[in-house]
C-alpha cells in the first residue's frame, strides 16, 4: 500500500458511495481510498442534489481540496455517471495548475460522442413509467422496492437529477496531459467497448482500454479489474518520473 497515494472513487447515477464499498475494500491494498458522496443521498441527504455536471464537479473538487489538497499523488476513478464527473473534476484540477496521476473510467462513453448524447435522450419530466423503464435498463429494481411508493419516488427523483448531470456533461473536450484507462463490459449496451475506445480523444498521453465479460454493473462485483488498472497507472507514473 502506498500511503502517500489516494484514490477518489465516484459512483453511478441513482447510486451512492456505499455502492462502491466492495471496490473500496479491494483498493485498500493499493492506497488510501475515498468514496466520493454526491450531495442528496446517504450521509449528505440534506444537501441539494446537483443537476449540472459543473455543480457536481465543483462540489467534488472542494471535497478533494479540503481532504487532500490538489498537489499530492492521487488517481480519479468513476463508474458510469461517476466517470463523467471524475473527468470534469480532472479538467478543473488541470485548470487550477495541478494534475492527477491518471483517470480510470468504466461503463461510460466519452462526453464528445454522439452515442453518449443519444443514450440520455429521454423525457425526464414526462412519463414516469418511461423513466422507470430507462432506470431498469441499467439494472433491475428489487421487487420489494417497486411496491414502496415513497422510496421509489425518492430513487426516481435522484435518478432524474443524475441523468440531468450526465446530459449536461455532453460537450466537446480537449485532451488532458495524463494517462486515461477505460474499462468496458462486452455485454454493456449503454457503454459498448467500441464507443468507450473514444476516450483516447480525452488525452494526449497514454490511453488504455480493457474489456471484461459482463454488463453495466458487473464490474463492481469484480473490483480486481479496477485495482489492476490502477496498479498499471502507478507503474506508468513511476516510469515517467524516472524519465523526467
Amino acid at each position: 500500500m502506498e500511503k502517500d497515494l489516494t484514490i477518489f472513487c465516484f459512483h453511478h447515477a441513482g447510486g451512492a458511495a456505499s455502492s462502491l464499498a466492495l471496490l473500496g475494500r479491494d483498493l485498500l491494498q493499493v492506497a488510501e481510498v475515498v468514496l466520493m458522496q454526491q450531495p442528496g443521498r446517504e450521509a449528505r441527504i440534506g444537501d441539494p442534489a446537483p443537476t449540472h455536471i459543473d455543480e457536481a464537479a465543483q462540489d467534488a473538487l472542494g471535497c478533494i481540496r479540503n481532504r487532500h489538497g490538489l498537489s499530492g499523488r492521487y488517481i480519479l476513478f468513476g463508474h458510469s455517471m461517476g466517470g463523467l464527473v471524475a473527468h470534469r473534476v480532472a479538467e478543473l484540477i488541470c485548470d487550477a495548475g495541478y494534475s492527477p496521476l491518471g483517470l480510470v473510467v468504466s461503463a461510460v462513453c466519452p462526453p464528445d460522442d454522439l452515442y453518449t448524447k443519444l443514450s440520455f435522450d429521454i423525457d425526464l419530466e414526462g412519463n414516469v413509467s418511461g423513466l422507470l423503464d430507462f432506470m431498469c435498463s441499467f439494472a433491475p429494481i428489487p421487487e420489494r422496492l417497486m411496491h414502496e411508493k415513497v422510496l421509489l419516488d425518492i430513487l426516481l427523483e435522484r435518478f432524474r437529477n443524475d441523468i440531468s448531470v450526465c446530459r449536461s456533461a455532453i460537450r466537446d473536450i480537449s485532451p488532458l496531459h495524463f494517462p486515461i484507462y477505460a474499462i468496458a463490459g462486452l455485454q454493456d449496451t449503454h457503454s459498448p467497448p467500441e464507443v468507450m475506445a473514444g476516450w483516447h480523444r480525452a488525452t494526449d498521453s497514454l490511453f488504455m482500454l480493457t474489456k471484461y465479460i459482463g454488463g453495466h454493473f458487473d464490474l463492481l462485483q469484480e473490483p480486481s479489474i479496477i485495482t489492476q488498472a490502477i496498479k498499471a497507472l502507478l507503474i506508468i507514473s513511476r516510469e515517467n518520473a524516472l524519465i523526467n
